[in-house]
């Protein structure tokens, strides 16, 4: 069955015209624009053409896919029929549901209920996010009431900013209404950042991401742009307002009472902020329900879809199903959860590692001081970033040659090697900078540095050393612990310098480190040498 458009005899300034009742999207716009004598009409809100045949055939040539249905004129023209009975036309998009109803205080009421569910006064419909249970709940509730259900593909209005140009270190957001599109030239860690927002999509039309705009959205765009070294141009087009209604902030936030159990329970910050994160993500799926009272169905219906459109991670799925286990066992101590959902098995990613020369070429590249003391002492002592940032002065053991590690991950203290090179140019370093609490702190003294400035550091250093593979902080405590292993440390010493929990985490590094095979004895070799030296010694 083809879907309907409706065409309806009217006098247009006191001539006759078809006024044309269809789905609003891009697409039929453009088909539209290569009839010449097609019009829109605002105050009709709809495109009409004149009644002659050879226009209508044209119009009927281009919209193949549709049957065309004429209307007669009433006494309540512009009421269209749907809506004169109760009837209910929906659209559905890949990223949005269209809504054509009566004014009904009700049916209102219901689809406010939805997030970012807005009125689009200019089109004379409501427009609904396509995404979660959305539109099975449309569906349960109007039930026979929908005269029209059709599907079509998404074409969103196109932006026009005063330059289309985007260099690699630029990021543009558009705010329109309430929504941001970021538009931004290929970046893998950053795509990836985009993809972990709530109800993050991607517009393959205009290629651009879209994703809901809130201020809390905005600012973790902000912060992320600094820490990868990109600047945000932010802009907001000019719109005509809607509804003050309308302008209410939607957007729920982690429960108050889930980040106090987590500070009680002494869990880390950057925990607290991952499931914070990951659990803000899980109740604005369901955005129009309680989320105190979610439904297990419901719960396994998000998992699965992290897993088959979102396409996430192993990481970040676990990360989710623990947040989300979180809240209701531990805050509303509701008992162990148990989801029937596979907890997926970690991906066996090997770590990217620099050899020797490359350590020494990045280290020749950072000129500043301060930035040649932070890479050095990383690498010496095989510190987390986290670390680094929270270290302070007095944690140097310069009689022992240590570092103290107070509360690293999972609230454990370690000490590691504190390096002589590493010692001369921290001194070197201190002398110049005289920094009054930490170790590295920012231009406000008595303000840790941030992590933002050290991958900055470290990649205008592998940029300038020539370095291709792909460094981060984290890659130079993987060389450390790599480069011990190659020169014969044993693991064990290794897992505790580098304060790993497990020895199966150590061991990751037996699968990148590149040991002479020529040093390696094999065990008959080994024992026939053994049995040759006590004949000898019995002679």
């Amino acid at each position: 069955m083809k879907p309907v458009i409706f065409y309806t005899k009217v006098n247009q300034r006191d001539i006759p015209r078809f006024k044309i009742e269809l789905p609003y999207n891009q697409q039929h716009i453009d088909k539209f624009k290569r009839l010449p004598a097609a019009k829109w009409s605002q105050s009709m809100r709809s495109w009409h053409i004149p009644t002659t045949s050879d226009d209508f055939d044209k119009m009927v040539s281009l919209f193949g896919e549709y049957d065309f249905v004429q209307k007669q004129v009433s006494q309540n023209q512009d009421k269209p029929a749907y809506q004169q009975d109760g009837k209910v036309v929906i659209e559905v998009f890949s990223k949005k549901i269209i809504v054509r109803m009566n004014k009904n205080e009700a049916d209102i009421k219901f689809i406010k209920k939805f997030k970012f569910s807005v009125w689009k006064t200019e089109y004379g419909f409501w427009q609904v996010p396509n995404y979660g249970m959305n539109l099975e709940e449309i569906k349960l509730y109007f039930g026979e009431r929908i005269q029209a259900l059709t599907y079509s593909a998404i074409a969103r209005t196109q932006v026009v900013t005063e330059d289309a140009f985007i260099d690699t270190k630029t990021v543009r957001a558009v705010k329109v209404r309430n929504e941001m599109r970021l538009i931004f030239v290929f970046d893998h860690d950053f795509v990836e950042f985009v993809k972990s927002l709530p109800m993050s999509g991607w517009d393959n039309g205009n290629k651009w991401w879209v994703v809901p705009f809130h201020e809390k959205v905005l600012n973790t765009i902000k912060e992320t742009c600094a820490f990868m070294g990109k600047s945000l141009d932010f802009r907001e087009e000019q719109i005509q307002a809607r509804s003050p209604e309308l302008h209410s902030q939607l957007y729920k936030k982690c429960p108050d009472e889930m980040l106090s159990k987590l500070q009680t329970m002494r869990y880390s910050e950057s925990t607290i902020r991952t499931y914070s994160s990951m659990f803000e993500g899980f109740i604005n799926y369901f955005s129009h329900l309680d989320y105190r009272s979610i439904e297990d169905e419901k719960i396994l219906a998000y998992l699965r879809y992290l897993v088959v459109e979102r396409k996430v991670s192993s990481s970040y799925q676990n990360q989710a199903i623990n947040s989300i286990k979180f809240y209701y066992e531990k805050v509303l101590k509701g008992g162990r959860k148990i989801y029937a959902v596979d907890r997926p098995r970690k991906e066996k990613i090997l770590p990217i590692v620099l050899n020797q020369e490359e350590v020494q070429l990045l280290f020749k590249a950072a000129e500043n001081i301060k930035h040649k003391a932070l890479l050095i002492l990383v690498y010496s002592s095989g510190l987390r970033v986290g670390e680094l940032l929270r270290l302070r002065i007095k944690n140097l053991d310069l009689v022992r040659m240590t570092i103290h590690v107070v509360q690293s991950k999972g609230g454990r203290d370690r000490y590691t090697v504190l390096s002589e090179l590493a010692l001369r140019y921290i001194t070197k370093y201190l002398s110049e900078y005289q920094p009054k609490l930490y170790l590295f702190e920012s231009v406000e003294k008595g303000v840790p540095y941030s992590a933002s400035s050290c991958s900055a550091i470290i990649k205008s250093a592998s940029r300038k050393a020539g370095i291709k593979k792909v460094v981060t902080m984290h890659t130079l405590r993987h060389s450390f612990g790599t480069h011990l292993l190659e020169q014969g440390v044993n693991l064990r010493y290794i897992q505790a310098l580098l304060g790993h929990a497990s020895s199966k985490t150590t061991e990751i590094y037996t699968h990148v480190a590149t040991i002479d095979a020529n040093k390696i004895v094999s065990p008959l070799d080994k024992m026939m040498d053994d049995i040759e030296k006590s004949k000898a010694k019995k002679k």
